[in-house]
């Protein structure tokens, strides 16, 4: 699928898909419980695709745009996300242990119940992102901004908060 526009194709649950989307337009489309393990994913544009439940494991989504797409419960361990937009995406009940989100601007993103043990938000724009009941142990949010953001029930053990903004913060 390098270079592909598949826009509102349904791929819903497909095995033997390309390990390649690679530049491909994919937006709008269903792309629920998917399995791109290791796919090389980067410049691809999945906006308002459905992702759901989708194994993105050690995947690159390098400058791939993921805005307001559907993320919730995808596992994203040890993948590489530089320069990827999330701007409304859903990454409810997630798995995002050890990602680093550093530097990127996170507007209106959920992780509402999502495991991001060990993640990294240093410097991040985090302008109305919701992090109720997610685990956030040992994340680092050191310089970033929390405008109308919300940490209700997180589990905020040795997080970093050092300079952080939360001037802001919803209660």
């Amino acid at each position: 699928f390098v270079s592909a526009s598949a826009n509102k194709a349904d791929f819903q649950g497909a095995f033997g898909v390309s390990s390649s989307f690679f530049e491909a337009n994919v937006s709008g489309s269903n792309l629920a419980h998917i399995n791109l393990r290791s796919a090389q994913l980067a410049g691809a544009n999945f906006s308002g695709s459905n992702l759901k439940g989708a194994n993105l494991r050690n995947a690159d989504l390098t400058s791939a745009n993921f805005s307001w797409a559907n993320l919730s419960g995808v596992r994203l361990i040890g993948g590489e996300i530089n320069k990827a937009h999330f701007n409304g995406a859903k990454f409810e009940r997630a798995f995002l242990n050890g990602i680093d989100f550093s530097g990127m601007r996170l507007s209106g993103v959920s992780f509402a119940e999502a495991r991001l043990k060990g993640a990294s938000f240093r410097r991040a724009d985090l302008t109305a992102v919701n992090f109720t009941e997610a685990s956030l142990q040992n994340c680092d949010f050191r310089w970033a901004q929390f405008a109308g953001a919300t940490l209700a029930h997180a589990g905020l053990q040795r997080a970093k908060f050092a300079q952080a903004d939360l001037r802001r913060l919803d209660p």
